[in-house]
């Protein structure tokens, strides 16, 4: 399993790259359905090994922050178009790597920095 999550996260950005530089329709098509393809089961496969692999008291934990990130990572996505045509291609996902990376980082601060009544308190203030 963990080999499968290696293989599609390694093959992602280079489909992803074809994506971006290729002139053909039909190329184009191809390896976006590819990378939809590769980032869907690279999402089942991570899920499936935190479900059995992750302790229990903490496996809901991680899948639900699992899903804020992968949450937030779709919806920047929403702004890959303009962004391209502003910025283009490269400084785009350059953009939009550190914006995920800034994103997972904040997740990680709240799980690992607040419990659960911690952070109601926060909240809350």
């Amino acid at each position: 399993m963990i080999i499968a999550i290696l293989i599609t996260g390694l093959l992602l950005p280079v489909f992803m790259f074809f994506v971006g530089y290729s002139n053909n329709y039909f190329q184009t098509l191809i390896f976006y359905i590819l990378c939809t393809l590769l980032g869907s089961s690279n999402h089942i496969f991570v899920k499936s090994i935190i479900h059995f692999r992750a302790p229990a008291n903490y496996r809901g934990k991680i899948l639900s922050l699992m899903e804020v990130t992968s949450s937030t990572i779709s919806g920047s996505a929403l702004f890959v178009g303009p962004l391209v045509g502003w910025i283009g291609i490269t400084n785009a996902f350059a953009t939009l790597c550190s914006l995920a990376f800034i994103l997972v980082g904040l997740g990680f601060l709240f799980y690992y920095k607040f419990n659960d009544n911690e952070l109601e308190n926060f909240i809350s203030i």
